[in-house]
């Protein structure tokens, strides 16, 4: 299931992990906040078994974070995002980015961007992984609503639209957004 867990539920977690003597090692999905540092959380987690953790990351630039809707505080989300790797590897807990390429306007050089800060994180933390995603567009999503205003020219469905029941279709832009050239 790709969904975040906010940092107030996995405390409820824990306490109640806690509580009824449970012992099992986890892993979990959760986002880029600073809620997740707070209250010792990192070593509750730890204590509570947790072994890896998965954080919506996306992307260094700033300008794509914005149009995803992922950040409204630029400023502090790389800072932000090497002080939970930095903490989770402290508690041995193993902490994995993807990020997304080919979100439409991309330049190469956000991308080169993101590609720079990751790779800075992979050989400075040791519990430190990530992986590259190509954007899909996804149906519900308010990027494939507002297709037009992204520069993209053309949606295409694997069937006929009304018998499509996936979530994801195929796009196209004047641009090529997908090349993974570093």
């Amino acid at each position: 299931i790709d969904e975040a867990i906010p940092p107030r539920k996995l405390n409820e977690l824990c306490d109640l992990l806690k509580k009824e003597n449970l012992s099992f090692l986890w892993h979990v999905r959760t986002r880029i906040e600073k809620e997740i540092l707070l209250n010792n959380l990192p070593k509750k987690l730890s204590q509570c078994g947790l072994k890896h953790i998965l954080f919506g990351f996306e992307s260094a630039s700033y300008r794509i974070l914005k149009l995803m809707n992922k950040t409204n505080d630029w400023n502090t989300y790389t800072e932000l995002s090497e002080q939970i790797v930095k903490t989770f590897n402290d508690y041995k807990i193993h902490v994995h980015f993807p990020i997304i390429i080919g979100f439409p306007t991309e330049t190469q050089r956000e991308r080169n961007q993101t590609f720079k800060f990751i790779d800075y994180l992979y050989n400075k933390y040791p519990y430190f992984s990530y992986n590259i995603n190509i954007l899909n567009l996804d149906v519900s999503s308010d990027l494939y609503s507002n297709w037009a205003d992204y520069n993209i020219s053309s949606i295409k469905y694997p069937c006929e639209p009304h018998d499509f029941i996936g979530n994801s279709v195929i796009w196209e832009s004047q641009t090529n957004y997908t090349d993974i050239s570093l």
